[in-house]
């Protein structure tokens, strides 16, 4: 019944190949996803500093002064999340001798954390108008 005929099946050294690529294709994948991951993770990150950002200049003129000079602090758990807003006159005063009592500032803000073993770091520069004595 049994003759020395070839028995039907998967040999040692196919089934080593099979798992290999099998291996291989997992751990590529599993990279894949760790990458995409972390980037959904920075991405959150950005988007807190960009909120922090934007709440700063929304308190220009009614928490933070409009004057020259500059204020710093931190916000946040996790990362902590540092900010530097400064303020300075914009070109020459006789510039803008039309403005009449009105005064133009150079904002610059600037939201600085740790993440991923070094510092990331997001900054806006805009103008603001303020009166002589702050808006």
């Amino acid at each position: 019944m049994f003759g020395g005929g070839r028995q039907a099946g998967f040999s040692l050294l196919e089934i080593l190949v099979a798992f290999s690529i099998l291996a291989l294709s997992l751990g590529v994948l599993l990279n894949i996803f760790s990458t995409a991951m972390r980037g959904v993770g920075l991405g959150e990150e950005y988007s807190k500093a960009t909120s922090l950002l934007d709440a700063r200049l929304a308190a220009l003129g009614s928490e933070i002064p409009v004057e020259s000079g500059s204020q710093s602090g931190s916000e946040g758990e996790g990362p902590e999340y540092r900010w530097q807003i400064t303020l300075s006159p914009y070109g020459e005063v006789d510039q803008f001798q039309a403005l009449g009592e009105l005064e133009l500032f150079q904002v610059d803000v600037e939201v600085t954390w740790e993440a991923g073993g070094g510092q990331r770091r997001i900054a806006v520069s805009t103008l603001r108008l303020a009166s002589g004595e702050g808006l």
